[in-house]
């Protein structure tokens, strides 16, 4: 009895297929499996790699937002003890101005890559948003391979321009030049940082338009949907 109990169990039991999660390291995919089955595997791993640049560049980001902070701070310092020494003391600082001009190179290099995660930067949109799914998230990561593009120049010419101007002093701080033109090379590299993750995001969203767990879902930075 027990025995014809166990066989009637086991007749009724039917495997469940677990989901896949990762390739394990040098596993190559059967060719017999589906495409989509494929696919898939192919979507986790990528999710894989998003999440691990998001993560860099949150931590990026983050002091990227305190320093927007310190030098927006430091700007309005300086320009009212400018104001303040020419038309109240009517004994102007001579180097209020120059210092202000240099902190707000600073602060554009550093508050790009924030603008350009959130999605703040002047676009148009006005091709993708009336393309189909796929086709639209493929135009946006070919925009975004353009961006990595220019900034990799930004930040291989910005490091040259830097350097040349090593020996050149600032006209009323005895301050060298290359620590003003560094935010160039600096701030190019954290920007080509974020579009590296937004490329990724766009590419994912070809392969699978509905998402994918801890991916980028709508209304995420550089999205259009």
């Amino acid at each position: 009895m027990e025995v014809a109990r166990v066989r009637e169990v086991e007749s009724d039991y039917t495997p469940v297929r677990q989901p896949v999660t990762v390739r394990e390291r040098g596993f190559r995919l059967p060719s017999h499996w589906p495409g989509g089955m494929r696919r898939n595997v192919g979507v986790i791993e990528a999710s894989h790699l998003i999440r691990a640049v998001e993560s860099f560049n949150r931590r990026l980001l983050e002091a990227c937002r305190w320093g927007v902070i310190l030098l927006v701070g430091a700007i309005t310092v300086i320009v009212a003890l400018g104001v303040f020494f020419r038309f109240v003391l009517n004994n102007s600082l001579p180097w209020t101005e120059e210092v202000a001009k240099f902190v707000m190179v600073w602060l554009a290099f550093i508050g790009a890559p924030v603008v350009l995660k959130e999605g703040g930067h002047i676009a148009i949109d006005f091709i993708p948003t009336r393309l189909p799914s796929a086709l639209g998230h493929a135009l946006l990561m070919v925009i975004q391979v353009i961006v990595m593009v220019v900034l990799a120049v930004l930040v291989y010419q910005g490091w040259a321009l830097a350097w040349n101007a090593l020996p050149q002093v600032a006209a009323t701080v005895e301050v060298s030049l290359f620590y003003i033109f560094l935010a160039v090379p600096i701030g190019s590299a954290l920007m080509l940082t974020v579009a590296l993750e937004l490329m990724l995001r766009q590419a994912v969203a070809i392969r699978s338009p509905g998402g994918f767990p801890g991916g980028p879902t709508p209304g995420d930075a550089g999205d259009w949907r």
